[in-house]
């Protein structure tokens, strides 16, 4: 699946181009957030300061999920969409 998200974007590019990712975190409220459910974390190997966002359904059927790093694109995947 071809996204229009490559690595090396600005992240208010892909805002431009996407809009408000429907859901986002970083490493450090991930590992906020499994530490609340009693769940051990090991290893995401990425600073604090990396962000994690999510567009379901986008492009249809699958999910685009975009790390940023410094403020700029480092990973992209799309997925199929979990139904």
């Amino acid at each position: 699946m071809t996204s229009p998200i490559t690595p090396g974007m600005a992240k208010r590019d892909v805002r431009r181009l996407l809009g408000r990712p429907h859901a986002k975190t970083t490493s450090r409220g991930y590992r906020r957030e499994m530490r609340r459910r009693g769940t051990h974390v090991v290893g995401l190997g990425r600073s604090s300061r990396t962000e994690y966002w999510l567009y379901s359904g986008l492009p249809e059927g699958h999910d685009t999920q975009i790390v940023i790093e410094g403020g700029r694109v480092a990973e992209v995947s799309t997925p199929p969409a979990r139904r």
